[in-house]
């Protein structure tokens, strides 16, 4: 049994898995439907505020100077 239901929900959701494929691991563990249901926005919610606020901290650093990405140079 997962012990932390949120931060499983969110892991699934960081691994790229769509919300069917996180319902039916859920399902596996033994969340109920009203538990599937909350995860499963919390999760969302979780994932795209970390997402925004890394674009946000990425964009306060600028874009990297192209010399830095050249391996051959």
């Amino acid at each position: 049994m997962v012990k932390d239901k949120l931060d499983y929900s969110v892991s699934l959701r960081m691994q790229g898995l769509g919300s069917s494929e996180i319902r039916a691991k859920m399902e596996q563990e033994g969340f109920s439907e009203a538990q599937i249901e909350y995860y499963l926005k919390k999760s969302d919610e979780v994932f795209l505020s970390e997402s925004v606020n890394y674009r946000r901290n990425r964009a306060k650093r600028g874009p990297t100077p192209f010399k830095d990405l050249c391996f051959n140079c």
